[in-house]
This record gives C-alpha cells, structure tokens and sequence, in this order.
C-alpha cells in the first residue's frame, strides 16, 4: 500500500475533460473493449448522462492535491455494480489502484448502492487484475465481452 494518502470526491461536471485526457491516453487505449479514441463531444454526451443516473458514482482519486484517476460504478440488476478504473499514466505502478477500488468498493456497499461488485478485464490487462485482487475480488469466471474473452471477478458484500 502507498504511504500517499489518497483521497476520493465525487466528480463534477467540470471533470469531463479530465476524465476524458485519462480515457483517451495512447498506452491504456488497449485495455478498453471498445480501445478506439472517443471523440471529445461522445465522451462529453455521456459523461452528462452517467452524472446524472442515480446508478452510477464516479469518483476522481487523488493523491494529495494531485487528481490521479478515477472509479467508476454502474449499479444493475440484482444491485450488482460494475467497477471501472482509469489512473493517470504517472500514477500507475504505485499500487494506488487496488487502494483505489478496494476504497470506493467499501463505499459503495456501505452505501448500499450495490450488493456485490464485477470488474470485467481483458487477461493482458495483469496490472489491472492485481489491483483487483489486492483490493479483495476473487475470479470468478471466464466471460465474452463485446466479442473479447475476459476475466470476471467479484466482490461480494462481507
């Protein structure tokens, strides 16, 4: 775990472009399912939407004062939430990840948004399957996604 306190807030509207500069960084662009750039005014449109469904949190991480990524959390059927992460091309290899998700996963259940949690990862994805594990997901099963094997791991509600 980092000695760097990270801290977590709610994204605002103002955020939209900084969500998107992390979205569309080349060296991440890979571990998408859909790796291709997303245009400034897509990515804008559905940020505004996401803001606004009462089944979603986006929450910008940052270390100290320094934004450094962001969760994501898509709430669906059987309260189960979809987790997403994006950290900052600087940030990563710090293990700020996994104290990332494991954070905004405890918020999220605690909350009671969500029963249980899900994060979808392409197997070439390894920094993002630690981070997973370290932040207590288990793998649960193999999965196709949008046409690409992943794996599916799980959080459930202690």
């Amino acid at each position: 775990m980092s000695k760097t306190k990270l801290t977590f807030r709610l994204a605002a509207d103002n955020d939209a472009r900084l969500l998107w500069r992390w979205r569309n960084e080349p060296s991440g662009l890979k571990n998408y399912f859909s790796p291709k750039p997303v245009p400034w005014a897509v990515h804008q449109a559905w940020f505004l939407r996401k803001q606004r469904d009462p089944r979603t949190r986006i929450f910008v991480v940052s270390a100290g004062t320094t934004p450094v990524g962001q969760v994501r959390v898509d709430v669906g059927d059987h309260r189960i939430g979809e987790m997403h992460i994006v950290l900052d091309k600087a940030a990563r290899g710090r293990g700020w990840g996994g104290e990332a998700i494991a954070a905004v996963a405890t918020r999220v259940v605690r909350a009671g948004l969500a029963d249980a949690l899900v994060a979808r990862i392409k197997p070439d994805n390894v920094a993002s399957v630690v981070a997973f594990l370290k932040a207590g997901f288990l793998l649960k099963k193999l999965k196709k996604v949008k046409g690409v094997i992943c794996y599916e791991l799980e959080r459930k509600r202690p």
